[in-house]
């Protein structure tokens, strides 16, 4: 078992001398602060809010800073702000929610989560909207419909399937000629792909078409951007796309 005692202010941490933990066997009693690092996101620098854990390297974030991160820095070098990993084509499918960190910042730090929810309460209050809680629906006439009246299993998910889109590749001459080079405009460069291809599929399509040697001397671009072979049409487009033709232009070059 373990307490964690409320916070307490400077003074009286100073005079205590220290933030050991102490135990009398069955019961560890200690100051909260020597969890911060644990529980804290290192990018709001606040304790967790719906905390949610990169899939590979298991550094967590709050899911809004981490959502935030992800849509402010989106590329094909987005990364993991702690270490660096990689967090591929489709960063918001690499990362997991953290209930059990939840729970235990929540019994630890109750007086911060309580003092959110009284927050959020005057909050909703203030603008006027009934604020919905975990379990309820509440329809447009403002009714209230608790979790005991929706026994009725939820409706089997069907698979997903992958819509198709229709791109154009084209060719970019580089501004410096080089010699021997078998680089050119593509016989057929409008293509009907399922929107999980990657932008290495596109680059394999390539090399086939011009009989080159391999994909390394390959770049594609669309709006000017070179993309990482990782990425997906998917995310690429919806990104980096304005929507406003029904067929998508990437172009490619040679390195």
């Amino acid at each position: 078992f373990f307490m964690a005692e409320h916070l307490v202010d400077e003074e009286s941490d100073s005079s205590e001398g220290g933030i050991e933990p102490v135990s009398d066997g069955r019961t560890i009693t200690f100051k909260p602060q020597i969890l911060n690092e644990f529980l804290t996101c290192n990018i709001c620098r606040g304790y967790y809010r719906e905390p949610v854990t990169v899939r590979e390297c298991l550094h967590t974030f709050c899911k809004s800073c981490m959502y935030k991160y992800i849509v402010d820095n989106s590329g094909p070098r987005l990364s993991c702000p702690d270490c660096g990993y990689a967090l591929g084509s489709r960063p918001f499918e690499s990362v997991k929610e953290d209930c059990v960190l939840q729970e235990l910042a929540i019994k630890i730090f109750p007086q911060v989560f309580d003092k959110d929810k009284d927050d959020e309460e005057r909050f909703y209050e203030y603008i006027g909207k009934p604020l919905k809680r975990p379990g309820e629906d509440l329809s447009e006439t403002g009714k209230r419909y608790s979790r005991s009246d929706m026994d009725s299993p939820p409706p089997a998910k069907k698979a997903k399937v992958a819509e198709n889109v229709q791109i154009k590749l084209v060719y970019e001459p580089g501004n410096k000629k080089k010699s021997r080079s078998k680089f050119k405009a593509l016989d057929k460069p409008v293509l009907t792909l399922p929107t999980n291809a990657t932008i290495l599929h596109l680059k394999k399509f390539i090399k086939q078409e011009l009989k080159l040697d391999d994909i390394a001397s390959i770049e594609v671009l669309f709006n000017n951007e070179v993309l990482g072979s990782e990425h997906s049409l998917e995310y690429v487009l919806k990104t980096r796309g304005d929507g406003s033709s029904a067929r998508a232009n990437f172009t490619f070059r040679q390195k």
